[in-house]
């Protein structure tokens, strides 16, 4: 890594986290270092300036590894810069790991530590001024306008409006940023990308949280387009800009980033750890109705994946509450969607029929996007086949599989292609089995299909070319579908 001009103030911010790393005071370092109290207080004073010497002199008085010190200095040098100018390079971060040589769990140590230290540096404790019931509805009145002028103007409205650089603002963007995921991934980048340049500018007070929250979006935004190794990134950056056990008082929602990780997780299929995290965030205090209910919506997503229907059902139903007088209409959509799907795995498909879907139709219409009107149609070919319509069913999922496959949705398109299997299997279409297998065998092998998913197709495609396929395996195979595509440790059974 290219060396960075060293700066005297980040010799002296090193020393001062060396230092608290011992919980030394100055003259317990300036014993063990062999250097006179007078040096310790003028250089962390910024009286005078530290020498290299001597901060290589305190690095090994309190022990830490000199290997690791000129990537210490490179950290500090980052997070001054951060600080000062509101900008954070990822590439940087993840260099000076490189070069320092630790594993993960040190530097994620080293990195929470120094910016808890360089937080309480800067001497401004104090929250942002203003009640937050105030800050937040200016912000919504100033975002109305905002939103209005494209993206290019939008950076430099925020560039130059003090009105526009606050908390709320960032909040507002944020929020919007998770609607706009939902149908868009580049929209939901933009605009989490302007709520970190605005946390950016703000008060020293609230500048690390703020951050830390933009950058939980941000890597929400990345996880919807289909980057998870670039959201995981995202995501260590927020933990380490606004870690756990930070006490600073924000009127930010810090449930909100474990609730997102939590939507990571289970894109990563590991639907265990996702409801971990809800469970850490349902434990944030003063948590409002809506962020609970976002909350159980997540846990009812997590326990589906598991194939704990029942389970799913009680924590939406326990959202309902919060979301029925529809000031939130995504979350809405998203219990009744949620309820009607858990329900038709249970084999209550007419119960669907006759109480949720026609609100989850108007729902999806309210949404208005390609990717909700799709899983409508998903929904209502299973709503079709659990009331025997199976030649509806058998329309309706043709073209739900056949949207998968041009979106190259892979993992969606071959569970939808084993759904199909099993209702020409239903009616003795055993002709249209084969040519619909041999169809699929691109799908079966593409790189969106995970190899434990290769080898349960592979048995059935085998089965279905020596004509030995049996509904009771097609049916095995779509439950094992469904449950792999979230959860990466269960296995198909031959």
């Amino acid at each position: 890594m290219k060396k960075v001009p060293e700066d005297p103030r980040d010799l002296r911010l090193v020393v001062v986290f060396l230092r608290s790393l011992r919980f030394w005071d100055r003259t317990k370092l300036a014993t063990e270092s062999e250097l006179s109290r007078n040096t310790i207080d003028a250089g962390e004073n910024g009286d005078r300036d530290f020498t290299r010497r001597s901060v290589a002199r305190i690095a090994a008085a309190v022990g830490f590894p000199s290997a690791l010190l000129d990537p210490l200095v490179s950290l500090f040098r980052l997070l001054r810069t951060l600080w000062e100018q509101g900008e954070l390079w990822p590439e940087m971060l993840a260099a000076v790991a490189r070069e320092a040589g630790g594993s993960a769990e040190q530097w994620t140590a080293i990195v929470h530590s120094a910016v808890k230290l360089y937080l309480a540096q800067q001497g401004e404790a104090a929250l942002v001024d203003g009640d937050p019931e105030e800050v937040r509805q200016a912000a919504r009145e100033a975002y109305v306008r905002l939103a209005t002028l494209p993206a290019e103007q939008r950076r430099l409205a925020v560039a130059r409006s003090r009105k526009l650089q606050t908390w709320g603002m960032v909040e507002v963007l944020c929020c919007e940023s998770a609607r706009a995921a939902a149908h868009s991934a580049p929209a939901a980048l933009e605009l989490a990308e302007l709520a970190l340049e605005i946390a950016g500018r703000l008060d020293a007070s609230i500048r690390l949280q703020a951050q830390g929250y933009a950058w939980g979006f941000v890597s929400n935004a990345r996880r919807v387009a289909g980057n998870l190794p670039q959201s995981e990134a995202g995501f260590v950056l927020a933990e380490a800009l606004w870690p756990a056990d930070l006490d600073q008082p924000c009127p930010l929602d810090r449930s909100r980033l474990l609730d997102l990780k939590a939507s990571l997780r289970r894109d990563q299929r590991r639907p265990l750890e996702a409801l971990d995290l809800l469970e850490r965030a349902a434990r944030t205090p003063d948590l409002t109705p809506i962020a609970r209910a976002r909350l159980q919506i997540q846990k009812g997503n997590a326990l589906e994946a598991l194939g704990e229907y029942e389970s799913a059902l009680a924590a939406l139903g326990e959202a309902v509450p919060a979301v029925a007088d529809g000031q939130e209409p995504h979350l809405l959509w998203l219990v009744h969607f949620g309820l009607a799907v858990n329900l038709c795995y249970l084999d209550r498909a007419a119960e669907v029929s006759e109480t949720l879907l026609p609100a989850v139709r108007l729902l999806a219409a309210q949404e208005d996007n390609d990717l909700s009107t799709l899983r409508l149609r998903w929904l209502e070919s299973k709503v079709a086949a659990g009331l025997g319509q199976i030649e509806e069913a058998i329309v309706a999922l043709s073209r739900v599989r056949e949207e998968f496959v041009d979106l190259e949705l892979d993992s969606d398109a071959a569970l939808a292609t084993s759904e199909l299997a099993v209702l020409y299997l239903e009616i003795g279409r055993t002709a249209e089995v084969k040519a619909l297998v041999l169809e699929s065998i691109p799908i079966f092998q593409a790189k969106g299909i995970y190899p434990e998913e290769q080898k349960a197709l592979a048995v059935f495609r085998e089965a279905v070319e020596r004509e030995t396929v049996t509904l009771a395996l097609a049916r095995r195979l779509v439950a094992y579908l469904r449950r792999a595509h979230y959860d990466e440790s269960v296995r198909f059974e031959e």
